[in-house]
């Protein structure tokens, strides 16, 4: 039997339709995302045929997934349903088949690793913008537990347990990481240096840190992401920006700052490429 056979079956198939019926609400977000995204890259007007097909594609890979490990995928949104379809990728055959079938399967697992990050980004932010505002408290208080206070990271750690913070499953944050941080860019904004903010109580300027690889890719590494080298320091424009800001202007900002630091991950044992990171962005060129 054809491992691949996933590819054959048709929209009508009952193993297709029951698929459909049991992801139906997040399948329809998936392909609301890819949909955002393709209009975002500038590939279409409004709504084209490009969504349906990832959408149909990761139907069946999550067949595919079913046949080749003998198991159901679990809950579409878990974070672990994306590794478990990121296995197919070093399947014996895949990379011979996803190029005889015009890459759109590992094209649809590149979308879908940018959906699952985006929808944890949501609280990521968040936490994000408490940590920034609250770095200077360090009491475990109710709201910033997950601010912790360890040494400085100077090698590979595996990753800290996630909490739970408004029932979302949050990785916890080093402050001495931002601070060491801030401290090696002298508070300046690293995006450009030009960039002034304000001076604080205590006589410094105001400035940002933000995890060029987001806290919500932590799921993919078993080694810690939060670390010095791995956080940059950002005015609070630019640290939008960042996050929300257009696609061109964001591109630009993520490729400067991984050119300044890109030989530094593999000290803390950290692959990455610009092509992975941009995913993380919800930029998939």
């Amino acid at each position: 039997m054809n491992q691949f056979n996933f590819h054959e079956i048709t929209t009508v198939d009952e193993r297709y339709k029951k698929i459909q019926d049991l992801y139906n609400k997040e399948l329809k977000m998936f392909k609301k995302f890819a949909d955002e995204l393709t209009i975002e890259a500038g590939k279409s007007k409004g709504k084209s045929g490009k969504a349906s097909s990832y959408r149909r594609h990761l139907i069946r890979l999550i067949l595919g997934y079913e046949d080749i490990y003998g198991e159901e995928l679990g809950k579409l949104t878990e974070k672990n349903s994306l590794n478990k379809l990121k296995q197919l990728l070093e399947v014996e055959g895949f990379k011979e088949f996803n190029s005889e079938t015009g890459h759109f399967y590992s094209a649809t697992i590149s979308c879908y690793q940018s959906f699952v990050v985006k929808k944890q980004s949501i609280s990521e932010t968040i936490v994000e913008y408490q940590f920034n505002q609250n770095s200077y408290e360090i009491e475990e208080k109710d709201n910033n537990k997950f601010i912790v206070n360890n040494s400085i990271q100077l090698g590979p750690a595996p990753r800290k347990q996630p909490i739970i913070v408004n029932k979302n499953q949050i990785y916890p944050r080093n402050i001495k990481e931002a601070e060491e941080a801030k401290n090696k860019s002298k508070r300046q904004c690293e995006y450009k240096s030009s960039h002034k903010t304000f001076l604080m109580k205590d006589g410094k300027q105001y400035i940002e840190a933000h995890h060029l690889i987001p806290m919500a890719a932590q799921q993919f590494y078993e080694n810690t992401i939060d670390f010095s080298d791995n956080i940059v320091t950002l005015c609070p424009n630019c640290h939008r920006k960042i996050h929300n800001g257009i696609k061109n202007e964001k591109k630009e900002m993520i490729n400067k700052l991984f050119e300044k630091r890109k030989d530094k991950y593999y000290k803390f044992g950290i692959e990455i490429s610009k092509k992975e990171l941009l995913n993380y962005y919800q930029i998939l060129d």
